[in-house]
């Protein structure tokens, strides 16, 4: 039997719908470990235990010679994360806090805040990835100066399947960082943040995202044949 996946990474935990060929649909929900209840705070140990468990329980649903043709994460949620030279976290998964807000009250007071929205083409707010760097820099220096790779849950997704650490523009334009018009990560961003431009992840086209698979932990029934999409 042919099947496809859709996942959905949310506050709640992440809910898989396995749909076959026939049509035949089933849901699986795998709460984060540790919280019953959506969370606000969560550690990257937390989310691979969820994300390998997800995947883990197809193994007791289809047999081994079904086929999963394609894994399709519709949606994941925000989270921007802070990591070290071997790409090991240094803090939890930084998601906003409405105490940013004076971040941004400060930018658009000063004109730097137009600035960015005018170039970037996305709205300041405290989900925005560089407001939560701002925080960081600001409010825990030493976490700051230690990180040396920051990506968003997104481009953690991808890294942990294909050991890339990419991203394209669709995806750069929702971190706040991303210069519409030049394409490329923007200097006025990463000057305010002090970030440096190999502190991000690389900008490829949408066709690079995703090559051979780098993890072990996957079901037998997902091979480099699959076809994995990140909406």
């Amino acid at each position: 039997m042919k099947y496809e996946l859709l996942v959905d990474i949310n506050p709640l935990g992440i809910d898989v719908v396995l749909a076959d060929e026939n049509g035949q649909v089933q849901n699986i929900h795998t709460p984060y470990a540790g919280h019953d209840f959506a969370v606000t705070v969560l550690n990257l140990d937390e989310f691979l235990t969820t994300v390998k468990s997800a995947f883990a329980h197809l193994e007791n649903i289809l047999q081994h010679n079904d086929e999963i043709q394609q894994v399709y994460f519709k949606n994941i949620m925000n989270g921007w994360m802070a990591l070290d030279e071997n790409f090991n976290p240094l803090t939890p998964i930084l998601m906003g806090k409405n105490t940013d807000a004076h971040f941004i009250e400060a930018l658009m007071m000063n004109g730097i805040g137009g600035q960015l929205q005018r170039k970037t083409g996305v709205p300041l707010a405290v989900t925005l990835p560089l407001i939560i760097t701002l925080r960081l820099k600001n409010e825990e220096p030493e976490i700051y100066a230690h990180a040396a790779h920051y990506m968003t849950l997104r481009e953690y997704m991808v890294y942990l399947l294909f050991g890339q650490n990419t991203t394209d523009a669709a995806f750069a334009a929702r971190t706040g960082f991303y210069n519409t018009e030049y394409a490329t990560w923007d200097g006025q961003a990463l000057a305010l943040t002090g970030l440096r431009v190999e502190q991000l992840p690389d900008l490829v086209s949408k066709d690079e995202l995703t090559g051979r698979l780098d993890v072990d932990w996957l079901p037998e029934m997902i091979t480099d044949a699959t076809n994995f999409k990140m909406h």
